[in-house]
């Protein structure tokens, strides 16, 4: 009886713990990525390390309990922008100075958290993966799996072929007559060819973020405390903490290729194979970030200038982050960097500021008594 009322209980548990899967694999990386610049910007403030030692352990731990084969190597990929960031900061390095310091040592660590895992799996991280997903859906009990799995064959399939709406309901009845075991042969192929494309693009994205998105975000946190009076090391220098943020913007040098790359890899995708595509996927995506941090840039100017309070002008960016997958920031960034609308608003208010004042001295010259 016991047996029967769990079986129940899973059975019915089965389609939130999928929805609980996604939920994590959609809001826990982004998580994760702020770990490292929460971890500086505490010592930063402390002058110590313990938040830097804390992060290093519990993320050693924490991934050698899921993966104990390349944990530490995994750990090392978090961990090793935090402990840079607290060197370059305590040795007072320049801002652009210690950009490309991060990187580096942010690509370091993903070379070697890569090579651990090609060690650990035989060279074949994705299939591993994938293998281990079979597993675990082969082992979750209930119908409302197989009724999940069913769906997003059935979804896939027309996507594939779109006259194959027509007969959906004989689709779907042909789908719900195969095995789960079936079904994820055809389903999975998808997922590993998906992973398999875009995993390059998800390593250089993380590679920007963790290190240089550790080192620009824990140095606003700090030059913020700084500016605000509260206390920090004596030893923490303003010529390592980034300018304002309103006035941040890529040289034209660079903005200029990047836009030039970003039109030759969207051409590129329709032409080639798997590799062509994860190539120009990978460009479209370290572009895209690229311009999205110019996007934010666009946004917090303009916060400024209507006197938005901080709180509002990091609401807007982070839903500018969410709605479409940024692609808001993204466009903003492209056309800030296109037609440089901070330059020419500035220019603009300059403009009307000497019209204006020219108008007042006009106006005291014709009337004296002023």
């Amino acid at each position: 009886m016991t047996d029967t009322r769990d079986y129940h209980l899973l059975r019915m548990a089965a389609p939130f713990l999928l929805l609980g899967l996604c939920f994590l694999s959609i809001f826990l990386p982004p998580l994760f990525l702020t770990l490292p610049a929460a971890a500086v910007w505490i010592d930063g403030r402390t002058g110590g390390i313990g938040a830097t030692l804390a992060l290093t352990l519990t993320l050693g731990v924490l991934f050698w309990v899921v993966a104990p084969g390349m944990g530490l190597a995994a750990s090392l990929c978090f961990s090793a922008p935090a402990v840079a960031a607290r060197i370059l900061l305590r040795r007072g390095r320049p801002f652009a100075t210690g950009m490309f310091a991060m990187l580096a040592v942010s690509f370091g660590a993903l070379v070697l958290a890569l090579l651990a895992a090609f060690w650990t799996f035989g060279g074949d991280l994705v299939g591993a993966v994938v293998d281990g997903l079979r597993e675990l859906l082969l082992q979750l009990p209930g119908e409302s799996v197989d009724d999940i799995l069913t769906a997003i064959a059935a979804s896939l399939a027309m996507t594939a072929d779109p006259s194959l709406v027509e007969n959906a309901s004989d689709l779907i009845a042909q789908y719900q007559a195969m095995t789960r075991e079936a079904l994820l042969g055809q389903l999975l192929p998808y997922l590993e060819t998906s992973l398999r494309v875009t995993l390059p693009a998800t390593l250089l994205r993380g590679v920007l973020i963790l290190g240089g998105g550790t080192w620009l975000t824990a140095g606003y946190l700090l030059r913020g405390a700084q500016r605000k009076g509260r206390p920090v090391p004596s030893w923490l220098q303003a010529g390592s903490l980034p300018g304002d943020f309103a006035g941040f913007s890529f040289p034209g040098w660079v903005t200029t290729p990047l836009l030039l790359i970003l039109v030759a890899a969207f051409v590129m995708q329709f032409f080639g194979g798997d590799g062509i595509f994860a190539v120009s996927y990978a460009a479209q995506e370290v572009i895209g970030l690229v311009f999205m941090v110019q996007g934010m840039a666009l946004v917090s100017w303009w916060c400024v200038r209507k006197r938005f309070p901080m709180a509002g002008r990091v609401a807007l960016i982070v839903l500018g982050w969410l709605v479409l997958g940024g692609e808001i920031l993204f466009l903003l960034g492209v056309v800030d960097a296109m037609f440089h609308l901070r330059q020419f608003t500035a220019m603009r208010d300059a403009m009307l500021r000497r019209q204006n004042g020219a108008r007042e001295n006009k106006n005291d010259e014709e009337d004296p008594k002023k």
